[in-house]
């Protein structure tokens, strides 16, 4: 497994690179959504209601916000494609859904969901639709969001058995 973690390390940065500027932003126009239908095809296999909600408040404070600043803060976009580059949009909905993610089940689903945020992030500077503070301030207001609203999903699971000498107590969170 660490073999393979270091190929990807050394070999992705490589792939990426090597993409033009509208295959990345082809990509990002893609994957941005990911992380937040990952939530929700995740809180509801889980039948997890309660976390579904609150992706659903974290996903419409981060989109009020993002657009309230993009309405009065005007920026040109590095490209001159529009006067709405701050914050990043596309940037903001990955992060809210990676940070959705991994708050409520943990950095084993949450990981993933930083990866592909960080290559949105990425992606559209390199693609020239946003400078880093676009892209910085669009992770920032989603990270926010997400952790104000979004609760640990708790699966403690505690055992008690008998033993010979006493008892044995398994937890589980």
């Amino acid at each position: 497994m660490r073999v393979i973690i270091t190929l990807l390390l050394l070999v992705f940065p490589v792939a990426l690179m090597s993409q033009t500027k509208s295959r990345v932003r082809k990509s990002t126009d893609f994957l941005f959504s990911t992380p937040i239908a990952a939530g929700i095809t995740t809180a509801l296999i889980k039948k997890d209601y309660v976390g579904l909600k609150q992706l659903v408040f974290s996903t419409g404070t981060a989109i009020v916000t993002n657009y309230a600043l993009e309405l009065s803060v005007k920026k040109v976009r590095p490209d001159h494609t529009g006067k709405h580059a701050f914050p990043s949009t596309h940037t903001l909905i990955a992060f809210t859904g990676a940070e959705y993610v991994q708050r409520r089940y943990g950095w084993k689903w949450g990981l993933p969901a930083f990866f592909v945020s960080s290559y949105v992030a990425w992606g559209r500077v390199n693609a020239e639709k946003h400078d880093w503070w676009d892209v910085a301030a669009g992770a920032a207001i989603g990270i926010g969001a997400s952790y104000a609203f979004t609760k640990p999903l708790k699966n403690a699971n505690i055992t008690i058995v008998p033993a010979h000498k006493g008892v044995v107590i398994t937890a589980t969170f």
